[in-house]
C-alpha cells in the first residue's frame, strides 16, 4: 500500500505544484527582472590575512546580486563576482597582486584567488581557494590554503604555513538594485 501511495504521489505531485503565486496573485514562475536592469554593487574591500605572516589586503569587488524571484521577489540572498586586489606583507616587503572570483550565499562563502607574490627580486604564483562564513557578502571570515606553483620559499617556511585565515569587509560604493515594482511578466 505504501509503495502505491509513493508511486501515485510521484506522478501527480508535479500537477499540483506547476505554479506558485505571491501575495499579490502574480504567478512567480513567470516573473523575471527587466532585462535592462543590472543588479550589482562596486565595493572597496579591505582585509587582514594571517598566512605564514601578517598580510593586508585592499581591492575592488564587483558584486552581482542574486535575488529570490519565487517566494520573496526582490529579496537578495547572495552575491558573486570578480575582484582585483593586492596583498601586502610589510615585514618581508612582499606584495601580491591578485585576481579572484567570490561567491557569497547567505552565510556561506567560497573564493578562488590567483596571487602573484613578489619582493621584486623573486616571485611566486599561488592558487589560493577559500571557504568560510559571511554576512551576505559584507563581512567575510574564511580559511584558505595556498598552493604555490613555484618558489614556495618566498612566503612559506614549512607546509603548515600554507594554511591561513582571512577577514574581509566589503564597502559598497555604487550599487543598483531592482525593486519588486520592476518585476514584470515574461511575454509569451
Amino acid at each position: 500500500m505504501i509503495k502505491q501511495v509513493i508511486f501515485f504521489g510521484l506522478f501527480t505531485l508535479p500537477i499540483f505544484c506547476s505554479g506558485q503565486y505571491n501575495s499579490k496573485g502574480i504567478d512567480t514562475t513567470r516573473a523575471t527582472l527587466d532585462s535592462k536592469l543590472t543588479d550589482y554593487a562596486w565595493s572597496i574591500k579591505a582585509g587582514y590575512i594571517y598566512q605564514a605572516d601578517n598580510l593586508f589586503e585592499i581591492g575592488i569587488l564587483r558584486q552581482k546580486y542574486h535575488q529570490d524571484l519565487y517566494y520573496h521577489p526582490g529579496q537578495i540572498f547572495g552575491t558573486s563576482g570578480p575582484s582585483v586586489a593586492c596583498e601586502v606583507n610589510i615585514d618581508k616587503e612582499i606584495i601580491g597582486p591578485k585576481i579572484a572570483y567570490e561567491t557569497h550565499i547567505m552565510f556561506i562563502t567560497a573564493k578562488a584567488n590567483l596571487i602573484y607574490y613578489t619582493d621584486f627580486s623573486e616571485s611566486s604564483l599561488c592558487l589560493t581557494p577559500e571557504l568560510g562564513i559571511t554576512l551576505f557578502g559584507f563581512v567575510v571570515l574564511s580559511s584558505r590554503y595556498a598552493i604555490p606553483f613555484y618558489n614556495k620559499e618566498l612566503l612559506f617556511d614549512d607546509s603548515f604555513d600554507n594554511v591561513g585565515a582571512a577577514i574581509t569587509i566589503n564597502f559598497p560604493i555604487k550599487s543598483r538594485t531592482a525593486t519588486i515594482r520592476e518585476l514584470r511578466l515574461r511575454d509569451e
